[in-house]
């Protein structure tokens, strides 16, 4: 995966948010060049959802900066927030498909109600990201029901490159898959992240998965980034509390994961 242009696709400094005593995050700060994959690793309560969320816009952060592109968002008008989040795309951790809508709707529903695109439009797009995670025109009529929890994933990862989008968030990707499963979705996130040269920002607790589909992993605990560096490098990281969160977090059944044949060589 190559990483190009001098400004940083997403840019986070020096960000703050506390909930009443709560101090969630505490001086965050990072980088995330075009192109590049970064994983934020940490346990519960760690602050890892609340730093997607500020991302996101989803939470005003008490101070701090976060630019995408070099532009200040935080400071922005509604509307050009609005501009900037069509940039994203975001796999979320149970799914959140819509229950009440047939798979090529859910897949297509920003593309229905933000782009306006025809119902005939939308089926064939949803169609063509189904296949790109491994589903086909059978599931397209399918409630979210019908499915098991690795193709509700799956199609969650549909929905969220639907639209081609130059940003990727995925919130605890492998959360609840089996061993199995887990090395499929890590296996196509890795390739969507590639075919579509996207910048991505993965949260998880998940040792092996943020290893093989991480550029660079940062270490969070208790708001604050303890560790960051090339994610070949974390098993050697001197810091005691990331070689603490492996030893206690590595799992001993899991499934080596091999890169699909279609996926791009990562450079």
């Amino acid at each position: 995966m190559k990483k190009t242009g001098a400004i940083p696709k997403i840019e986070v400094k020096d960000l703050y948010k506390s909930f009443g005593g709560n101090h969630v995050l505490q001086g965050v700060s990072f980088q995330v060049m075009k192109g590049e994959s970064l994983v934020v690793l940490g346990g519960s309560g760690s602050g890892k959802s609340v730093l997607l969320k500020c991302i996101l816009g989803l939470i005003q952060p008490d101070r701090g900066s976060i630019k995408i592109d070099g532009k200040e968002v935080l400071s922005m008008s509604e509307s050009e927030r609005d501009e900037v989040l069509t940039q994203f795309g975001m796999l979320f951790q149970g799914g959140a498909l819509f229950d009440s809508l047939p798979v090529w709707k859910n897949v297509g529903f920003e593309l229905m109600y933000t782009k306006k695109f025809s119902d005939k439009k939308v089926k064939s797009v949803a169609l063509q990201k189904l296949k790109a995670v491994g589903l086909g025109a059978s599931v397209l009529d399918l409630s979210p029901s019908e499915l098991s929890g690795g193709m509700q994933k799956r199609v969650g990862l549909a929905r969220a490159i639907a639209s081609d989008p130059e940003i990727l968030f995925f919130d605890e990707p492998t959360t609840g898959l089996d061993p199995i499963m887990c090395g499929v979705i890590d296996n196509l996130i890795n390739k969507c992240v590639d075919d579509l040269g996207a910048t991505a920002i993965s949260i998880t607790h998940d040792i092996e998965s943020a290893k093989f589909i991480a550029d660079k992993i940062a270490m969070l605990k208790e708001g604050k980034i303890v560790w960051m560096g090339p994610a070949e490098n974390l098993d050697r990281a001197k810091n005691t509390f990331v070689q603490k969160f492996i030893t206690g977090h590595m799992h001993p059944k899991r499934v080596e994961r091999k890169p699909l044949v279609a996926a791009k060589k990562r450079s």
